[in-house]
């Protein structure tokens, strides 16, 4: 099936009701600098409507080895 139920990773939007399943993500920080999260989507939808996603609040999800989950927060 193509849902995040079963995946590592999974990105939740605060006011938008997409559910596309995390492919990959990478990110970077620093000390005293912003940091940057690139996460790869998958979608069966080609005709996304990219600009709505622009502003939108989005909480990446890591599961633990323990089986709980850490999340990342940021704007897209």
């Amino acid at each position: 099936m193509f849902t995040s139920d079963t995946r590592l990773f999974a990105l939740t939007w605060r006011d938008a009701p997409f559910d596309l399943p995390v492919e990959a993500w990478w990110g970077t920080e620093a000390l005293s600098a912003g940091f940057e999260l690139v996460v790869d989507l998958l979608s069966t939808d080609a005709f996304i409507e990219l600009k709505a996603l622009l502003g939108q609040t989005v909480t990446l999800h890591s599961t633990l080895s323990d089986g709980s989950r850490a999340g990342r927060s940021a704007l897209v």
